[in-house]
Formats: C-alpha cells, sequence, structure tokens
C-alpha cells in the first residue's frame, strides 16, 4: 500500500542529502550526506557531542558519518518520523541520553513492534504497539516500512543521581564506537517520502472526569457553561433510537445566586418558557396539595412528576421542620418511589436542605440529566423547592448546587444549536400561516396517535417531540427550527 498521494508523496532526488523536512530549527545539522543520527532524548544535544568530542569522534562537516543531532521532547514522536522518511539515505538513528518519558523505547518499538490501529478521543489513529503513544492517521505501517534503517539504544547510560538522569557514554562507547568510524557513504537509492503533518480532528476533547465543575450566578448562566463543556468534552454515543448524542459525567453546577429567569432572559433563550411553566406546576400543585395519602395525589396521567413524589414522602413539612431545629435534611426521591414499581425511576434521585447561617441551601443529585431540555426546568423546580422552603422558614436564599451523574446532549437539538451560537432562539423562517399548519399537524398528528395534547406535560414532551419530529418534518418547515417549533406548539397545547 502507497502512502496517501493527498498528504504524502515520493520524492526522487539523485543524491540526497540531509533535509530536515519538519522543525528544521531544532535539528543540528553536520555532515549533509552523513548516513548516522544522533537523538539525545531530554538530554542536551551540546553535552553529547562535547562528550564525542572527548571520546576522539570525528565531527567535521566534511567528513564525520553524523549527519544530524537533535533532541527528543514535546510530542516530537510524529516529527521525527517524518524527518526520517524524507531522509532515507539515514541507515543509523543512535539514540543516547535521558529516557525520562519512555519517548526513546517507543521510537524504538515503532520499526521492532510496529504500530496497531485504534482510536483516541474518537477519532482514528495509530498506537505504537506495547506503548502508550499514539501516532496520527497519515504515519500507517506500510508508510513507516519505507524507511530501512535501524533505531540502536545502547544499555545502561542512565544513573540516578539526586532525581536526575545522567548520561555517561563512555559507558556505552563499545557498543556504539563501530558507526562513528570513516566509512564509505552508502549509495543513495531510496527516495524521499514526504508526508505532510497532519491536523487530527477529534470528536471530543480529553478531560478528568472529577474536573467538570461550574459556577454561574443565575440558572441560565450555569446552563450555557454546560452546554459548552459537554460540547467540548462529552463522549460520543448512541442511544437506543439510534441518534447521537453526547455524555459527560460526573457533573457538577453551583449556582449562587439562584432565581427564576426573568421574561427578559427568558426571551433571549432557546427554552420554551411554557415547558419550564409545566415543570414549575407540578411543584406549586404539589405545594397545594399538601401531604398525606396517595387519593390526595396531584392528578397527572403521567408515570411521576417530582412535585407528586415530593408530596407522597412528605417531604416539605419535615424539610421546614428540620430547617427551624437548624438540622439538615435529606430525602430520597428513589426510595420513595420504589414503593411503586410499576412506575418509571425519577431521574433526580435525592435533595438536601442545609440551614446555612440564615440563609437555605439546596443540593441535588440526578443520575441522569438530558442537557438539552430538561436540566433547565429541573433546576426552576428546585428554584420554586429553595423559595417555598425559605419562605415558609423566614431564611433568604443560598445557593443550589446540581449533582449530575450523566448529562446527555443530542448536537442536532436546534436548542443546543442556538445556545452555542450566541445562546437565543433560532428564529423561524416560516410565516404566520406555516405556523397555524404546524399547529394543526400537530393536532391531526396526535389524533391519529390517539394522544390527548392537554395530558402532555414536560415530563414527557421530548418523547412526543422526537417521534413528532421524525414522522412530521418536511420540505414546508425549515430543518433547523421545525424540532424547536413542534416543541413550543405541544408546550403551548399541554398548557391550554
Amino acid at each position: 500500500m502507497k502512502p496517501d498521494p493527498s498528504n504524502t508523496g515520493f520524492v526522487s532526488d539523485p543524491v540526497l542529502e540531509l533535509l530536515p523536512f519538519r522543525e528544521a530549527q531544532q535539528v543540528r545539522v553536520l555532515n549533509r550526506r552523513g548516513s548516522v543520527a544522533l537523538l539525545t532524548l531530554w538530554t542536551q544535544t551540546e553535552n553529547v557531542l562535547r562528550q564525542l568530542q572527548d571520546l576522539g569522534v570525528d565531527l567535521k562537516v566534511d567528513t564525520t558519518p553524523l549527519a544530524a543531532a537533535s533532541q527528543f521532547y514535546g510530542q516530537g514522536m510524529p516529527l521525527l518520523l517524518r524527518n526520517l522518511l524524507f531522509n532515507p539515505q539515514l541507515r543509523t538513528v543512535i539514540v543516547v541520553g535521558a529516557d525520562i518519558s519512555g519517548s526513546g523505547a517507543a521510537l524504538e518499538a515503532v520499526f521492532h513492534k510496529g504500530v496497531e490501529p485504534g482510536e483516541q478521543f474518537g477519532s482514528p489513529m495509530y498506537r505504537i504497539c506495547d506503548t502508550d503513544y499514539w501516532l496520527d492517521p497519515a504515519l500507517t505501517p506500510e508508510v513507516l516500512k519505507t524507511w530501512q534503517g535501524k533505531i540502536v539504544r545502547p544499555g545502561g547510560m542512565a544513573e540516578e543521581r539526586k532525581g536526575y538522569r545522567v548520561t555517561k557514554l563512555a559507558q556505552v562507547w563499545p557498543e556504539i564506537e563501530s558507526y562513528f568510524r570513516p566509512c564509505a557513504l552508502p549509495k543513495q537509492v531510496s527516495k524521499r517520502v514526504r508526508i505532510e503533518l497532519q491536523e487530527v480532528s477529534l470528536k471530543y476533547l480529553p478531560s478528568h472526569a472529577a474536573m467538570h465543575d461550574v459556577q454561574a450566578a443565575s440558572v441560565l448562566e450555569a446552563w450555557h457553561a454546560l452546554l459548552h463543556r459537554t460540547a467540548r468534552f462529552g463522549q460520543p454515543g448512541v442511544v437506543g433510537d439510534g441518534s447521537l448524542r453526547r455524555e459527560l459525567g460526573p457533573v457538577r453546577a453551583v449556582i449562587t445566586q439562584p432565581a427564576m429567569p426573568s421574561q427578559a432572559a427568558l426571551a433571549d433563550s432557546p427554552i420554551p418558557p411554557a415547558l419550564i411553566d409545566q415543570y414549575v406546576r407540578s411543584i406549586h400543585l404539589a405545594i397545594e396539595a399538601g401531604g398525606g395519602e396517595a387519593e390526595q395525589a396531584v392528578e397527572h396521567e403521567v408515570s411521576y412528576t417530582y412535585g407528586d413524589i415530593l408530596r407522597r414522602g412528605n417531604f416539605f413539612p419535615a424539610a421546614i421542620a428540620a430547617l427551624r431545629r437548624r438540622e439538615t435534611f435529606h430525602f430520597s426521591l428513589w426510595a420513595h418511589h420504589e414503593a411503586e414499581p410499576h412506575r418509571a425511576k425519577p431521574c433526580w434521585i435525592a435533595v438536601t436542605v442545609t440551614r446555612n447561617g440564615d440563609a437555605i441551601d439546596l443540593t441535588a443529585r440526578f443520575r441522569a440529566h438530558n442537557l438539552s431540555q430538561a436540566w433547565v426546568p429541573n433546576v426552576c423546580q428546585l428554584v420554586a423547592v429553595q423559595q417555598y422552603l425559605g419562605t415558609e422558614c423566614g431564611l433568604a436564599i443560598g445557593r443550589i448546587v446540581v449533582d449530575s451523574l450523566s448529562l446527555t446532549l443530542r448536537p442536532e437539538n436546534p436548542i443546543v444549536a442556538a445556545a452555542m451560537n450566541g445562546g437565543t432562539r433560532p428564529q423561524s423562517t416560516g410565516t404566520l400561516a406555516q405556523w397555524k399548519q404546524l399547529v394543526n399537524a400537530v393536532d391531526d398528528w396526535a389524533a391519529a396517535q390517539q394522544l390527548e395534547l392537554h395530558a402532555i406535560d414536560g415530563f414527557h414532551a421530548e418523547d412526543v417531540l422526537a417521534k413528532a419530529t421524525r414522522e412530521l418534518a418536511g420540505g414546508a418547515y425549515h430543518a433547523i427550527t421545525f424540532p424547536l417549533l413542534l416543541g413550543m406548539a405541544i408546550a403551548c397545547r399541554a398548557s391550554g
């Protein structure tokens, strides 16, 4: 297999002289027609050359077999390999110096063990066998085989001294002396292989899971920070219906001044206000209904609402009593929901309320969180809970902390696209007539599915939205704005 002509090529040259293809300023050139290269790894090149002089090695530019010397650090493997491929007259690379990062051993493994295909951060790459070093896709096994030289790594060169590794060439001189003797230069029969440096396109950026914490003053500011974080660092995956998503977790968001988003803020947000109203309404209904037996449950034609779970577990009176006693109160939505196994498992699994001086802090944990649609309405529910408890206990509003074990994001969601491109709702390209046509289409589709739109609340709207989008999207509506418009239509219908 020949190198891909789009980024590689064979270059003929009747007399090959050393010509560094990449990072020439980092290469100490001696005899351009030499056949030996010296790689000093993390040891200063001048230090090694002085030792060679002390050992009587000829370093004159017109007679030494040494073509060049260079160090090797700062992820220099791809650059060095490109220089070797472009200079096939280099028959020997002598590797000496402090191998602090294992790069010398990795270079040897490239030509002794080879490379194997793999994936790094969602993009195809090549891994050097038995190492943790990765190479870009242009450095294929077939391309690397075109260099016919050898790597020489003399042993016993490094010793520990006060935490530093010290190179002593005299210790290994018998192993490498023959490569520095005057000899006839090899016949130039090979061709240069030119491989342009590729910029690898990663599907997601590397990160440490424990580092994903954000802090913001408001709900929407925290949401925008999470959108940005998940879009950049979330790992791609496929959900049950075959659609793509990004997932990041665990993630903590700290909101220092929690409050319901203002109408002005929502006007510049892609989140439909009606959807937020639906979620918050379940909390208000639960507060109005009070605690008690199941027959007092808020009437919802859904598997559950968070407000109903809180009400059935007597959360509000118990939390108020604990706060008045200056105690921290923990409540498990999961535990109170397990008594009814026929119901779907809640994503909001626990909440803790704490009295912090004269303010109330609230911490909520979610096992899974849909960042596109559910995160903002869920946090607005927390704001409603915190505000009610604060009013009942005469406490100021403190922080809200949201722990999400898993944040998911569908990249194609227009809400996400809008937030990542400035934070405003996508503007419809349709006319008022098209909007009315869309609302009628939603009504017709819901009737065919035997769905009562007034029974669709925020907890199931996304599933309805996804299905309706697949079945209704067509040329009459803009491809980007249609799902958002449909979601707003469902939300409007659901809220009466």
